[in-house]
């Protein structure tokens, strides 16, 4: 389903952004247009013997793209876009981290190798829980290692002291996710209309999830539907290694809406916590939305945790049947 900017009273929010259809359907679209999206791939480096993610890959390319987007809003001015010089070669270089080859930090041959790790065999799909964890490990060993930490939420709770730790006292800019189960088959309501209410908060990264094996990065909202960037389009590989390789496979003008209905309970939710202020404030958000009571809450003392805990957590990714891979 596409965006009506014929509806004249329409109303959009994109990752904490207001944008009235009426006035600024234009600056929307230059705004969907900077948003970097990952999709299917072919013929990238071999992962033994598979060439292309499609029918695989979409949640991976869903968190590579969360990743990214939240990357450019903590490393980028904060006037940059894309159709403009200035900064882009600095945003090739973030970019280069995804590439599809081995060399490439946060690949898709990278991602699929760590969630090996976690018992995921490679060309399977992952869950949303699968991917928090897989990121958070290949970002401690990228060259954005020193520059940013990702924080995963266990069992939507947020230890205070947990995030002054990972962030160095908030010296340290910090992507947290939280993956939630918000239903057995179906997502609850009520905690519906919070997912929507977190996507107007400027901390928000988006939310990874979909449909049942069909994975999004959803960025936004219009009334009852929520907007996302679409993994499933399959693209040739783009050899990052050259000088100026193109961007425009990675913008499109296009974006999709959803209803808000249809959305699989199984999901993660990022945001980005730049200092301290932005914790704060998340924080306060959250108290003052009562979205602890459903979603997730904040502990003030470090969170006990186990391995035994953590691997059930993961298990329950496994209730998404395993798509099929594509083999050169």
């Amino acid at each position: 389903m596409g965006l009506n900017v014929n509806d004249q009273n329409s109303i959009v929010f994109v990752l904490g952004e207001k944008f009235d259809i009426s006035s600024e359907a234009f600056k929307l679209l230059q705004y969907i247009y900077g948003l970097t999206r990952m999709t299917y791939r072919t013929n990238f480096e071999s992962l033994r013997g598979i060439c292309s993610d499609l029918g695989w890959g979409c949640m991976m390319r869903t968190g590579q793209a969360a990743l990214m987007n939240a990357c450019v809003k903590l490393f980028l001015p904060s006037d940059f876009h894309v159709i403009r010089g200035k900064a882009i070669e600095q945003y090739r270089t973030i970019l280069s981290y995804f590439g599809d080859t081995f060399e490439a930090p946060l690949s898709i041959q990278n991602i699929a190798l760590t969630g090996e790790e976690l018992d995921v065999q490679v060309g399977k799909w992952f869950g949303p829980t699968t991917i928090c964890h897989v990121l958070k490990r290949l970002v401690a060993k990228s060259p954005l290692a020193s520059k940013l930490k990702i924080y995963v939420a266990q069992d939507s709770v947020i230890s205070e002291d947990e995030i002054k730790e990972c962030s160095a006292s908030f010296t340290v800019p910090v992507i947290l996710l939280i993956p939630l189960r918000l239903g057995l088959h179906s997502t609850d309501p009520q905690l519906l209309q919070k997912i929507f209410e977190t996507l107007k908060w400027p901390q928000s990264a988006g939310v990874l999830g979909g449909k049942p094996r069909t994975s999004y990065l959803f960025v936004g909202s219009e009334g009852e539907n929520l907007l996302y960037l679409d993994p499933h389009f399959a693209q040739a590989t783009i050899n990052m290694n050259e000088s100026n390789f193109p961007l425009d496979s990675f913008h499109s003008y296009g974006l999709s809406f959803m209803k808000g209905t249809d959305i699989d309970p199984s999901l993660a939710l990022a945001f980005i916590i730049k200092n301290q202020n932005d914790f704060l404030e998340l924080k306060t958000r959250v108290e003052k939305n009562g979205v602890c009571f459903g979603l997730f809450s904040f502990q003030k003392t470090n969170y006990e945790y186990n391995e035994t805990k953590k691997s059930n957590e993961l298990n329950e990714d496994d209730d998404d049947e395993n798509c099929c891979c594509c083999c050169c």
